[in-house]
């Protein structure tokens, strides 16, 4: 599993940007995209859950 810091890297790499932060979660958009992405920071592990949440609604491999 990858943790935080490497999604983040990947998501904004591909033009996502941070928009707004609750608590411990990171919210991610990027124009032309209908779904924003929310990613849990700091965290070693993401859940397998929020990997495929992320790959499904950005399109990348993640994983």
């Amino acid at each position: 599993m990858k943790n935080s810091h490497e999604i983040i890297k990947a998501l904004k790499a591909d033009g996502w940007e941070l928009k707004r932060v609750n608590g411990s979660h990171h919210i991610f958009y990027k124009p032309g995209e209908k779904f924003p992405i929310t990613i849990s920071h700091p965290n070693k592990n993401l859940s397998i859950g929020q990997i495929k949440d992320a790959e499904r609604k950005s399109g990348l491999k993640l994983r």
